[in-house]
């Protein structure tokens, strides 16, 4: 009998699964400025191919990173680049934040609607009882039930006064 075949996963570091889809996405504005405080970073590659190669999963080289650590940038470089990728993480959040707000209001719009849907109903069900049942017995009953109609923003007095008031 055969062994099942295994699958076998790229190591570390290597190149990406699927070359459509990169393992993530890199700005390449905020990476030519990275670049420009550090060129030893990009080992002689483009922007473009450096991009390329970090979101095929590629790294560093532990040479570099010594080289790195060994070349610090000014402080005005470094303020300029945090406050260029700082900015465009900005712009994103209020996009999709106000995006967020527009969503958030229209649910609240749709769950007032459903809830005045649903008084309504609650409504037109105890106008088809017998007028002085209700009278007679409706806030004692519906008082059994006032944590849920307080789901709905309403209360036993409430709902009678509607329908009372809407067979009178």
């Amino acid at each position: 009998m055969q062994a099942p075949t295994r699958l076998r996963l790229p190591a570390l570091g290597g190149p990406a699964l699927n070359k459509a889809e990169p393992l993530l996405r890199i700005d390449e504005s905020a990476l030519k400025r990275v670049l420009a405080m550090n060129p030893a970073l990009g080992q002689g590659r483009t922007v473009h191919e450096f991009k390329e190669h970090l979101e095929a999963g590629g790294g560093m080289s532990p040479s570099v990173a010594k080289t790195i650590t060994a070349t610090l940038p000014l402080e005005d470089e470094l303020e300029a680049s945090f406050s260029h990728f700082l900015q465009a993480q900005l712009r994103t959040f209020h996009t999709e934040f106000t995006k967020l707000q527009e969503e958030k209001a229209a649910l609240t719009r749709r769950e007032e609607a459903l809830k005045q849907q649903a008084r309504k109903k609650l409504a037109s069900f105890l106008t088809l009882m017998d007028l002085q049942a209700v009278r007679a017995y409706g806030r004692p009953v519906l008082e059994k039930f006032s944590s849920h109609l307080a789901q709905l923003e309403t209360s036993p007095s409430k709902l009678l006064n509607t329908i009372l008031s809407a067979r009178s």
